[in-house]
């Protein structure tokens, strides 16, 4: 790849790109014997709930600043954690500064 097509149309590093390519061809050649079905919502299920895990921890649990973070509506961001099953920590008012 040249150091042209590492980057997006605003100049973006495409590394998690690439990254998440490079995971996705290994998976499709390892399961290219089975016949599967709805693979885009299983990749986006996969990928979803870590995010969405990870956010909250990095904030701490608190629902708003990750919905901001992650560009979509606290009430989405809320729908999301129960669909997907996330458990969120507890933090004292300390541990959330």
């Amino acid at each position: 790849m040249t150091e042209k097509e590492q980057t997006d149309t605003t100049g973006r590093d495409l590394n998690l790109a690439m990254w998440v390519e490079k995971k996705l061809r290994e998976f499709l050649q390892k399961t290219k014997q089975y016949e599967l079905r709805d693979l885009h919502s299983l990749v986006i299920r996969e990928v979803e709930k870590p995010l969405i895990s990870l956010m909250l921890e990095q904030v701490k649990g608190n629902q708003m600043r990750a919905a901001q973070r992650l560009g979509m509506n606290r009430n989405t961001l809320r729908k999301k954690i129960k669909e997907l099953k996330i458990s969120i920590p507890k933090y004292t008012s300390k541990e959330s500064e």
